[in-house]
């Protein structure tokens, strides 16, 4: 169980404080619950959740596990979520979105961006994705590190744009 102030992530929502703990029962005759009170960190929502919630619910990554991602961007491997259908690729960037991953989503996101710079036309959907995976990558990195996450993009992408440079 977390405590009173724990940062974690909350599903889509991504990060989020735990402001409180408490017993609440929404309605009569509705059986107290444990709840958490989560606020959004980088959005102005209040979330009431049951400490047994079934949406995903874990604990940010370490300050170590964060720094160990971004020095080793260059050694991610870039991944072909190519499928025979639309629809199959879109599953498969789903799936890593869902899993919350922060090696998973840093990976999706390095080859949807090299593969896009190789393109003359941006990929809509590859896009929609991109944006998806850093705004939960680097919503947690930034609090995590104590950086913006205009910062972390920033420093990202500029490592993207040296690999790709070594490739050629």
């Amino acid at each position: 169980m977390f405590q009173k102030c724990d940062f974690v992530i909350y599903g889509a929502v991504g990060v989020c404080e735990i402001k409180s703990i408490d017993y609440m029962g929404f309605g009569r005759g509705i059986e107290k619950k444990l709840y958490y009170t989560l606020s959004a960190v980088f959005d102005s929502l209040l979330i009431y959740t049951p400490v047994d919630t079934q949406t995903f619910l874990r604990e940010l990554i370490s300050y170590e596990k964060a720094s160990e991602l971004l020095t080793n961007i260059e050694k991610i491997k870039t991944k072909s979520f190519g499928g025979q259908t639309q629809n199959s690729i879109i599953e498969a960037y789903e799936a890593t979105i869902k899993s919350y991953d922060c090696d998973k989503l840093l990976q999706m996101i390095k080859s949807l961006y090299l593969n896009n710079q190789s393109r003359k036309k941006k990929n809509a959907i590859d896009c929609r994705y991109i944006q998806r995976a850093e705004e939960l990558l680097f919503s947690e990195l930034a609090v995590v590190l104590r950086r913006s996450r205009e910062e972390l993009k920033q420093f990202v992408e500029t490592e993207f744009m040296k690999s790709l440079a070594l490739a050629f």
